[in-house]
């Protein structure tokens, strides 16, 4: 009795709530068609197009040279590691070989007021120098020696040509007894025995000429072969006053230690590496540009001028140093497609002095281009730009482009300047479309805003 009479309750009160929430949306659809029956009419305007808004850029041929950009790492153009030409021990070194130090190669001081003087080079390593000195020793022995044997070969030669000589003379007198014997005995006035011995004195008189003669033939070959001798030795003299001489190490020239790899008492062997020496003064900058690049400079370099160039610490920095491209290599990279070329600083000509190691931005000023349109690739769109005629209204213009450089473009045709094209909202633009100039800018306007300038204006004439 009791589940019966809760199951009409709840049923009673769900009919009652589906009741209630008719009326409500009854009641509220009434009520939106009265408040749409009170709305006013919307009476329709016509809107007049605004123009677009644009900047826009003056259109002027100039003449400029291109600034050439690339990296490069600076190194010494003189820079020599001096080796040990000799063995042996370092028996003394520089009071000053340490790095950073300064030395000086020898040099001939020649003055008007004074007389020519010689400075002797810094004795940077003394190798012991015993060994060598003794075998300069030895050669000057062996020469004397050897000059001494020439010599005494040459008297005996002189002594050989007057005993024979006289040899010579002494044979007439034997041949003038032989020939009285002779006679005597034809004449039956002498003996035989006197004839016989007679021939036997002349024939070894003449034997003893014979002997002579061959002797004095020997001299010449003797002396020769003591002139070779001789000749050897004196060259081994001369390497041994080479050797005793490389003992001393010498720099080759001016310049400051940068590396040191030689102490007292140690033992080096020829060819073996002792220090290091840099010359501060010729730096040289090898960089590499592309081969468009080259071509932009090709032309002075084979007519003899000569490219300048400035050197920053970074693409954003101002120039520090200035040089000049002396030598290009001979060959490109076919990997890379670049060209190395060379730039060649004298520390001497800068205010500030460039180190072998510093890395730095190069700028090669290039060759000069005459009556040249140039404008931003910002107002390029599909090889199109939008010419602001008359009234202020727009005409779609095809231009070729040629060489970019970087935010700019240099103009081949289309454009022939003293135009005025637009640089903002090309995408909203037409043929026909009335725009409204908010600002105008130039060439010089966008140089100012690169990091740093790609052109360089020049005086049209």
């Amino acid at each position: 009795m009791v589940d019966e009479y809760k199951y009409r309750t709840l049923l009673r009160r769900i009919i009652v709530s589906q009741v209630v929430i008719a009326v409500l949306l009854v009641v509220s659809g009434m009520g939106f068609i009265a408040l749409s029956a009170q709305k006013p009419k919307v009476v329709s305007k016509e809107v007049a197009a605004a123009p677009v808004n644009i900047d826009s850029y003056s259109v002027v041929p100039v003449s400029f040279r291109e600034i050439i950009t690339a990296y490069g790492t600076a190194q010494s153009d003189r820079e020599v590691v001096i080796a040990a030409q000799v063995s042996g021990e370092i028996v003394g070194i520089h009071p000053r070989l340490k790095v950073g130090q300064r030395v000086t190669a020898a040099q001939t001081i020649i003055s008007a007021d004074e007389p020519t003087r010689y400075a002797d080079a810094d004795v940077l390593v003394q190798l012991d120098e015993r060994d060598y000195a003794n075998r300069v020793q030895q050669a000057k022995n062996r020469i004397n020696e050897t000059t001494g044997d020439i010599e005494q070969l040459r008297q005996q030669q002189r002594n050989g040509r007057r005993v024979l000589e006289k040899a010579r003379s002494d044979s007439v007198a034997f041949q003038q007894e032989y020939d009285r014997y002779l006679r005597a005995v034809k004449l039956n006035a002498g003996a035989e025995s006197e004839l016989t011995r007679a021939l036997v004195e002349l024939n070894r008189h003449k034997d003893s000429i014979v002997q002579m003669e061959n002797q004095l033939n020997l001299y010449p070959l003797q002396i020769a072969a003591a002139k070779e001798r001789l000749s050897s030795s004196e060259y081994e003299l001369r390497r041994a006053e080479d050797d005793l001489e490389r003992t001393r190490v010498l720099p080759p020239f001016d310049g400051i230690l940068s590396e040191i790899m030689a102490e007292r008492g140690q033992y080096v062997r020829s060819g073996e590496p002792l220090v290091r020496l840099t010359d501060p003064g010729p730096i040289v900058v090898p960089v590499s540009i592309g081969l468009q690049d080259w071509r932009q400079l090709a032309a002075s370099v084979y007519e003899g001028h000569v490219p300048e160039a400035t050197l920053a610490t970074s693409e954003t920095s101002p120039a520090k140093w200035t040089g000049k491209i002396t030598r290009v290599a001979p060959e490109a990279d076919p990997g890379s497609r670049t060209i190395e070329v060379f730039v060649e600083v004298y520390n001497d000509q800068q205010d500030q002095k460039l180190l072998p190691g510093t890395f730095v931005h190069a700028r090669i000023t290039g060759e000069q281009n005459t009556n040249q349109v140039v404008i931003p690739r910002s107002a390029i769109l599909k090889n199109h730009v939008f010419v602001i005629s008359e009234g202020n209204t727009i005409r779609r213009q095809a231009v070729t482009q040629a060489r970019r450089l970087r935010s700019l473009v240099v103009i081949t045709s289309g454009l022939t300047g003293n135009e005025k094209i637009a640089i903002t909202n090309l995408t909203l633009l037409e043929n026909g479309m009335e725009v409204s100039v908010q600002e105008v800018t130039d060439l010089a306007h966008e140089l100012h805003a690169q990091q740093y300038p790609l052109l360089q204006l020049v005086d049209g004439d």
